[in-house]
């Protein structure tokens, strides 16, 4: 099965099988050295390794591999079964917008399904027990190759790829910080959802696609390459410079009021006005009926409760986690807590809520910060708005449905790390911000995230029945009337004025056996 007995670069060992018979066109460096060692049954692994140190640079690999190598550093080899049998692997398998394998047409998979391991194990243990992960099966030798079709279609998604990385490499592309954290930090409880495109984002190839008129979406999706068909839109704004003024750590409270930029309070309430107005139309529009959002305090709630009913519908329990995220970060710190205060969050494994930032800058080279208009920061602010009431409905939805699971056993500390919340991966996350002399664009897919927030009938008839609900042992904080024209600023002011004198919302724990609590702030001595 050989191909020739030869050495190459430096390499000073014993003899090996170069197998270039067993060589496709299109390879990995994965492939590249899991060839060698097929070739080479009776050579030591350490031997195989050198040799293949040797040739690393002598022997051409896809190029999108160095772009995958960098973006996603330790991922394990994605391959799909059927090329297994032909020694066959090119780097775009490692891309995750491929749902299928292009040539074969099934799903890919991280681990052998004969023996169970990683498709790198015989990179790293030479003992070949199974055939179809460490050695070329007989009936495929001398037939290995593919149809040179198909190698045709791999090599040009391998370059296209490959170009659409290099062009982004030429572009400069900010990171946009959010103003709240250069005032009172607290990144430990937010993370950004939206993100710039990059080659591991499953619709990293539609925007590419979109980007120059959707020209490559239908070669893509016979690739099977998740794409989105819509056209992309862009919104710029013209930077301003800003000076944030002293460090936040040498301020008192009394102080922030002397920075260049504080958020003012009306600006604040205004824009969480005009974000729950979005959601009430969404209701509307979407979901179709009129409910009534309700805010409970949630922190008292445990999974085996929402088995039971006792607990709020899917709107109501994503709208209490929205207005928990809202009054933490804009309204009062004492009004809100982490995720870690619900016992439903920690059911989940959810410990970060979706960042949502009122005011938001960019940095240079130089240490020179600029702000966009107010325009865009109110656009970024309600779209984010958007994200995160979608992502707590994803959420109460997986709670409730994995709640409902009778055959999941509840712990009195902890939870079965099997039973984690992952939120979704959509086209509407992607945002490429761009930076043009003094000019910033945005480019991103216009549906709102809450389109992507959609109910299932039994959920819908719950939510239908929601004002008649009693069962709830929760406290309820504020409701909201289903009518979007009803929201102004003033209704925020009166929920401020309603929920700080009561200090309602404290960061409680429950214990397993009853249903009274115990103050956290106590048993740590604060």
């Amino acid at each position: 099965m050989g191909g020739g007995i030869q050495k190459a670069g430096t390499f000073t060992g014993p003899r090996v099988n170069s197998g270039s018979s067993l060589a496709h066109p299109l390879q990995s460096s994965y492939a590249r050295a899991l060839r060698i060692i097929v070739a080479n049954p009776l050579l030591s692994l350490k031997d195989c390794s050198a040799y293949i140190e040797t040739i690393k640079d002598s022997e051409a690999v896809d190029s999108i591999e160095p772009y995958l190598l960098r973006d996603a550093p330790g991922c394990s080899v994605r391959q799909c079964v059927m090329c297994a049998r032909r020694l066959f692997h090119p780097s775009v398998y490692g891309v995750d917008g491929l749902s299928l394998c292009p040539v074969h047409h099934v799903p890919f998979s991280h681990h052998c399904p004969a023996c169970g391991q990683s498709w790198d194990r015989p990179l790293s243990r030479r003992n070949p027990e199974c055939e179809l992960c460490d050695a070329l099966p007989w009936l495929m030798r001398g037939r290995h190759r593919l149809k040179q079709r198909t190698y045709r279609q791999l090599k040009w998604l391998d370059n296209w790829l490959a170009r659409c990385q290099s062009k982004r490499e030429a572009q400069t592309y900010p990171e946009l910080h959010d103003i709240y954290n250069q005032l009172r930090p607290r990144s430990n409880l937010e993370s950004p959802r939206f993100t710039q495109p990059r080659l591991h984002h499953p619709f990293y190839a539609s925007f590419e696609s979109q980007k120059r008129g959707g020209a490559a979406n239908q070669r893509l999706s016979r690739l099977h390459v998740l794409t989105h068909e819509r056209s992309l839109r862009s919104r710029k704004s013209k930077l301003m410079a800003w000076d944030p003024g002293p460090r936040t750590e040498e301020l008192t409270i009394f102080q922030y009021y002397r920075l260049s930029y504080y958020p003012q309070q009306q600006t604040v309430f205004t824009l969480v006005a005009l974000a729950i107005r979005r959601i009430l139309r969404w209701q509307q529009e979407v979901i179709g009926i009129q409910h009534r959002l309700t805010w409970y305090d949630l922190c008292s709630i445990r999974p085996e409760q929402v088995r039971e009913g006792a607990s709020p519908c899917i709107l109501c329990m994503a709208f209490s986690f929205w207005c928990r995220a809202i009054s933490l970060k804009f309204i009062n710190s004492s009004l809100g807590g982490g995720p870690g205060d619900h016992e439903l969050c920690r059911f989940a494994h959810y410990s970060q809520y979706p960042n949502i930032p009122e005011g938001v800058y960019l940095e240079d080279g130089q240490g020179r910060r600029y702000r966009p208009s107010a325009s865009f920061e109110r656009w970024l602010f309600l779209r984010a708005s958007d994200y995160a009431f979608m992502e707590f409905v994803k959420l109460a939805s997986w709670i409730h449905q994995r709640a409902a699971n009778n055959n999941m056993g509840y712990h009195q500390t902890s939870y079965p790390s099997s039973e984690t919340f992952r939120p979704p991966t959509l086209p509407s996350e992607l945002l490429e911000v761009m930076h043009q002399s003094d000019q910033l664009e945005a480019v991103f897919w216009p549906e709102s995230p809450l389109d992507y927030a959609v109910l299932s009938e039994p959920e819908l008839k719950k939510a239908q029945r929601c004002s008649a609900f009693l069962q709830c042992n929760c406290q309820r904080v504020w409701s909201v009337d289903p009518d979007p024209s009803c929201m102004h600023r003033t209704t925020i002011g009166k929920l401020v004025d309603e929920t700080l004198p009561q200090a309602q919302l404290r960061p409680y724990l429950y214990p397993w056996n009853d249903h009274a609590h115990i103050d956290l702030r106590v048993i740590v001595g604060r």
